[in-house]
């Protein structure tokens, strides 16, 4: 990735802060797809400062795993 090194250090600590979200609340669906939902928009919010195509490619990935988990991801909380 091409990011500075500030970039890079605001993404690891949003993604840091909303990994420890997700595991603190494990037993809310809606809590775990609410955070889940934050890190897509934590890489969105890097690429509008400076455009990366690893950022394009892990923000997809977040966004259609972010899909899957709340349109049809039932069996994975039950």
């Amino acid at each position: 990735m091409k990011l500075s090194q500030e970039q890079k250090k605001r993404l690891s600590e949003e993604l840091q802060f909303i990994s420890k979200n997700i595991n603190d609340n494990l037993d809310n669906k809606n809590l775990v797809a609410f955070y889940f939902s934050a890190a897509y928009g934590a890489f969105d919010r890097i690429m509008r400062e400076n455009y990366d195509d690893d950022l394009l490619f892990a923000e997809e990935v977040m966004r259609m795993a972010y899909l899957n988990m709340t349109e049809g991801a039932e069996g994975l909380y039950s």
